[in-house]
């Protein structure tokens, strides 16, 4: 009896012990997949960001930090609307109700004041699902795009003649100008620096 019980917590101990190492070769396995993920986040130029399932920010990495609205440290845990202007938070909602709705990614294209002055965004947005398979928040991919844009809007300025007798302006996808022509600042007393980022509305303030 005494040999038998011996021999039994002796395969106890080696099944124990089997399932330990698993466990610790399990857990290092996901520490290699988290740092390797890390890194890979850690190079990108892009924002990267997660929202969980009530619009809050559970992981923010950028960049570059000056195009963020507020510290990563202050967005985690916060809602986004607490720091986006009224119209996009209202454009992000539909964005995210419809990726929760459909499971497919959505692109948003918007304008923000950050980094000194008015910047151009385009953001990929991916569900996430839980463990379950149920919708468990967002990741979003943001692309700083006003430089591509400024280059698109001067290859439309040359496609259209840009710098003749009219006075003319390009503007963004929410009606921000981007570029206006030397004949615009002639007839309007606006140069182009001051009028970058406003809306055409502006011509009719009575400053000039």
């Amino acid at each position: 009896w005494l040999l038998r019980h011996v021999l039994a917590q002796g395969r106890a101990q080696l099944v124990l012990q089997g399932e330990v190492v698993e466990r610790q070769r399990a857990e290092q396995a996901a520490h290699r997949r988290e740092a390797r993920l890390k890194a890979l986040i850690g190079s990108m130029q892009d924002l990267v960001l997660v929202l969980d399932r009530g619009g809050h920010f559970s992981f923010v990495h950028a960049g570059d930090e000056a195009l963020l609205l507020a510290p990563p440290e202050v967005l985690v845990g916060s809602h986004y609307r607490a720091f986006l202007p009224p119209d996009i938070a209202r454009r992000l909602d539909g964005a995210l109700a419809e990726v929760a709705a459909s499971g497919e990614v959505r692109r948003l294209d918007y304008s923000l004041s950050v980094g000194g002055g008015p910047r151009d965004f385009s953001a990929l947005i991916s569900p996430l699902l839980s463990g379950d398979g149920e919708h468990d928040g967002v990741l979003l991919v943001v692309r700083d795009v006003t430089l591509e844009r400024l280059h698109q809007a001067n290859m439309s300025i040359a496609a259209v003649a840009f710098e003749t007798h009219l006075g003319m302006m390009i503007t963004d996808v929410d009606g921000r100008i981007l570029k206006v022509n030397r004949t615009f600042t002639d007839i309007t007393g606006y140069r182009e620096d001051e009028v970058q980022g406003s809306r055409p509305d502006i011509l009719r303030s009575g400053r000039h």
